[in-house]
């Protein structure tokens, strides 16, 4: 079960088979608040100054934008090309990093409009996570069917 701990002191629970996200209090173990999302919520990512959470629902396709203050979907945003998209991160400069599994690429969108700014071929299959290095300046990318990984310049792209 992914999950992620805001600076708010709030545990971020994805439920699977639920398709919902629970918030659950880190001190008491009480939980706070359970919203439904789309299918399959998978991978989760909390914005740097912690107001926000992205959570990738792979069936269903989706990334639903959460306000981590009123534990609420503020929105949710697809791209035509997702297909089993999974793991996602943040750049240097706040741009939301997406790994698309069976689509074989990954998707770069701007914040706070989830603009797509770029899309980028591994030419691998099944391309999952990705893996920043510790200066955000070069992204990994395993493509577990290829038995391979794929360096992106996060500048160049």
């Amino acid at each position: 079960m992914p999950e992620a701990v805001a600076d708010s002191g709030r545990l971020i629970v994805l439920n699977k088979d639920a398709h919902t996200v629970t918030f659950v209090g880190c001190a008491d173990g009480e939980v706070l608040a359970t919203i439904e999302v789309a299918r399959d919520p998978h991978e989760v990512v909390v914005t740097p100054d912690g107001a926000s959470s992205y959570v990738v629902s792979s069936v269903g396709e989706r990334v639903a934008v959460i306000d981590n203050e009123s534990m609420t979907v503020r929105e949710t945003f697809t791209h035509p090309e997702f297909a089993f998209p999974h793991h996602v991160d943040f750049d240097a400069d706040g741009n939301l990093w997406l790994a698309s599994t069976l689509a074989n690429k990954v998707f770069v969108f701007s914040r706070p409009d989830h603009e797509p700014v770029a899309v980028i071929p591994t030419g691998q299959h099944a391309s999952h996570m990705l893996a920043f290095t510790p200066d955000r300046s070069r992204v990994y990318v395993p493509n577990i069917r290829s038995n391979s990984l794929t360096l992106i310049d996060a500048a160049e792209r």
